[in-house]
C-alpha cells in the first residue's frame, strides 16, 4: 500500500513539474514569439531583397561583359576589313622577323639588329614583318622602312611611302632633310646606308629624327 501511495505521489509531482514547465514555455512563447516572428519576417525580407539585388547586379555585369565582347569583336572585324591588323597578325609579323634574324648569316648582323632596335624605338606605332626577303616596318598599315641587305660591306634602309599611298607620299622637293642622311633614288624614295657599328652609333640620333619626320610628312 505504501509503495503504491509513494508511486502515486511521485507521478503527481512529475505531472506538477511538467505542467509548470509547459506553462512557462507557453508564457514565454506568448510574450516573445510575436517579436521573433516580426524579426524573422524582416530578416527574410532583407535577405530576399539583398539576394534579388545581387542577382540583378550579376545579370547586369554579365550583360555588360557580353556587350563589351561583342563591341571588341565588331571593332576588330571592322579594322580587319579596313586593312588593319589584329594582335595575332602583329605578333606573327614580329615572329617572322625574329626567325629571319636567327637564321641570318651576314657579316653585319649585329649592326642590322641594332638598326632594327633603333627603328622600332623611333615610333611605337611601327610594326614589323618580312618584305622583299628582309625586315620591313609598317606605319598605318603601309610599309615605310625596309632593309636592303644585298650590299657588300654595307646595308641600307629604304625609305618609301608604301605601295598604296599616293596623295600623301613623301616628295623629295617638299621634304626638308635636316639630318642629311637620306640619299634619294627617286622623287618618293630614299635610303640610309650603314657600314659598321661605329657608323650605326654615329647616325643613331639622326636616324630617329629622320624617321619621325618621314612619318609625319607621309601622314599629313
Amino acid at each position: 500500500m505504501c509503495y503504491w501511495a509513494g508511486l502515486a505521489s511521485k507521478e503527481s509531482v512529475n505531472a506538477t513539474v511538467m505542467s509548470t514547465k509547459d506553462q512557462s514555455r507557453f508564457d514565454f512563447i506568448s510574450t516573445v514569439s510575436p517579436i521573433n516572428v516580426r524579426r524573422v519576417f524582416v530578416l527574410k525580407l532583407l535577405l530576399g531583397s539583398f539576394g534579388l539585388f545581387f542577382m540583378l547586379l550579376l545579370s547586369l555585369r554579365l550583360a555588360m561583359q557580353k556587350e563589351l565582347e561583342w563591341s571588341m569583336t565588331t571593332n576588330n572585324e571592322a579594322s580587319n576589313k579596313a586593312g588593319g591588323k589584329s594582335a595575332e597578325q602583329l605578333e606573327k609579323g614580329h615572329q617572322q622577323v625574329v626567325a629571319f634574324l636567327n637564321k641570318l648569316e651576314h657579316p653585319l648582323k649585329p649592326e642590322i639588329e641594332e638598326v632594327r632596335n633603333i627603328i622600332l624605338s623611333a615610333n611605337t606605332a611601327l610594326n614589323e614583318h618580312i618584305k622583299w626577303n628582309a625586315p620591313s616596318f609598317q606605319f598605318q598599315h603601309e610599309d615605310r622602312f625596309t632593309f636592303n641587305l644585298q650590299g657588300k660591306g654595307f646595308f641600307r634602309i629604304i625609305f618609301h611611302s608604301g605601295a598604296k599611298v599616293k596623295d600623301n607620299a613623301v616628295k623629295r622637293q617638299s621634304f626638308n632633310d635636316a639630318t642629311e642622311l637620306l640619299e634619294w633614288v627617286a622623287d618618293d624614295r630614299a635610303f640610309v646606308k650603314f657600314t659598321d657599328m661605329e657608323d650605326v652609333q654615329a647616325k643613331k640620333d639622326k636616324l630617329v629624327e629622320v624617321i619621325s619626320r618621314w612619318l609625319d610628312h607621309s601622314s599629313t
